[in-house]
């Protein structure tokens, strides 16, 4: 229930500590913004809810073999008109490779100054970079792009 309710939701979580908490059965209401990224950890998707939803609506004949990234992409072809299936296989996909959270690290042990804020400001930016080229690089048909 958490975790539909918090994934389709339009709320978003923020962690009071450094997106580390510790979720176990008797902590897991402390902290929603880390509870929610333990279940993306985990792998749970809304996406495949739906697609187990639609599984069992679905006789065995209609089965269709599973696709791989690319026959997704084939099937998201501008000329072809999107099938709800395709959809989902594409958008699990993306959410694999959705990336991680990124900790701002600040050192709170110092006392905040100019320089000290812009330093880690500089470093967070930084490593949020490093992921977003990452997280591109993971995208299908990214490396086939043109430049």
């Amino acid at each position: 229930v958490f975790f539909k309710g918090a994934a389709e939701g339009k709320q978003k979580y923020l962690c009071a500590s450094r997106n580390d908490c510790t979720i176990d059965k008797l902590r897991r209401k402390n902290c929603p913004s880390c509870r929610l990224r333990k279940c993306f950890e985990a792998g749970m998707t809304l996406g495949a809810r739906k697609l187990k939803k639609i599984g069992q609506l679905k006789s065995p004949e209609e089965d269709l073999p599973t696709q791989g990234p690319t026959d997704a992409i084939q099937c998201i072809s501008p000329q072809s008109g999107l099938t709800f299936h395709s959809q989902l296989v594409f958008l699990n996909i993306l959410e694999s490779i959705e990336p991680e959270v990124v900790n701002a690290g600040h050192d709170h042990c110092q006392p905040d100054s100019a320089a000290v804020l812009l330093t880690s400001l500089n470093e967070l930016g930084e490593r949020q970079l490093v992921k977003v080229v990452k997280w591109a690089k993971g995208m299908p048909g990214f490396r086939n792009l043109h430049v």
